[in-house]
């Protein structure tokens, strides 16, 4: 799995599974502060959930960067996927 943080023109930066052209399983990147957190969290919301094959096609030219994750990042987005791909089952009472 080639995992990378992408960051575009319009300022979305996405991670996901980069082949070439191609972002499978991509997420946003968002940044938000909690009273009851010291500093900024950041969060992973799926950016092609209704896509087919959860992928887009990225125009090269619209990328500014691009860079590999930390490994935290990545265990963070790997369960990510996996709510997404597999998500928990309701139960009724």
């Amino acid at each position: 799995m080639n995992i990378k943080l992408l960051q575009f023109t319009n300022g979305d930066v996405i991670i996901g599974e980069y082949n070439y052209d191609v972002v499978k399983n991509p997420f946003l990147l968002t940044y938000h502060v909690h009273k009851e957190e010291d500093g900024p969290v950041l969060s992973m919301v799926p950016y092609a959930l209704f896509a087919v094959n959860h992928s887009i096609n990225v125009n090269p030219s619209n990328v500014i960067w691009k860079a590999d994750p930390n490994i935290y990042m990545i265990e963070d987005y790997k369960v990510a996927v996996d709510r997404v791909h597999n998500p928990p089952s309701e139960t009724t009472e």
